[in-house]
């Protein structure tokens, strides 16, 4: 069953992608590229950590999680999406200085709490993004890669307390966005 799960998990990270991808190709999403790379960076330095750990099936998930990323900020680049305000510049030198303070973590808690901290910071432009322009934020990549961190959790099990912080963080961040995005559209649509 773990097995299903991770396999499902990474599966969703990485076709959780296409909807968004699609809608950044028309110009309908428009990719905050501080996120994005960001995200991309954390999630294989995360990937790599859990399959150093052995945990494999947080590692999957994880990675699958990276090349989808990964794919958005190429595509980001190539369309022209990159901008950066200032807030994404103090949002991108934040998330730089916590990657940064990697190489000086030697226990895995403190690693997997910078991570999860580095990631909610280069979530906020995303956020806000999703807040202003709900139109521009394809939800339905957020939710799909939600329900992929869920199954993340479900395969590697409460035992592992250390292991679910990152997909548990996952989980409740990209199903939040999901919900600003559609809750925000709702609202416009209303007025």
């Amino acid at each position: 069953m773990r097995d299903t799960l991770t396999a499902a998990g990474s599966i969703l990270e990485v076709l959780g992608v296409v909807p968004y991808w699609l809608a950044a190709w028309q110009g309908k999403a428009k990719p905050n590229i501080v996120s994005w790379f960001t995200w991309t960076l954390l999630t294989l330095i995360v990937s790599s950590a859990a399959f150093a750990s052995n945990d494999w099936h947080v590692g999957a998930v994880v990675l699958g999680n990276a090349l989808g990323t990964g794919s958005i900020v190429v595509l980001g680049f190539w369309k022209g999406y990159a901008r950066l305000t200032r807030f994404d510049a103090i949002c991108q030198i934040a998330a730089i200085a916590g990657l940064l303070s990697w190489p000086v973590l030697h226990t895995v808690l403190p690693a997997v709490l910078v991570s999860t901290g580095i990631d909610a910071v280069a979530l906020l432009p995303t956020l806000r993004h999703a807040w202003q322009r709900p139109a521009e934020e394809a939800w339905v990549t957020y939710a799909l890669q939600s329900a992929g961190s869920g199954c993340a959790l479900a395969a590697t099990g409460l035992h592992a307390s250390t292991a679910i912080i990152y997909p548990a963080y996952l989980f409740a961040a990209d199903g939040l966005v999901a919900a600003v995005a559609v809750g925000r559209r709702h609202v416009r649509h209303a007025h």
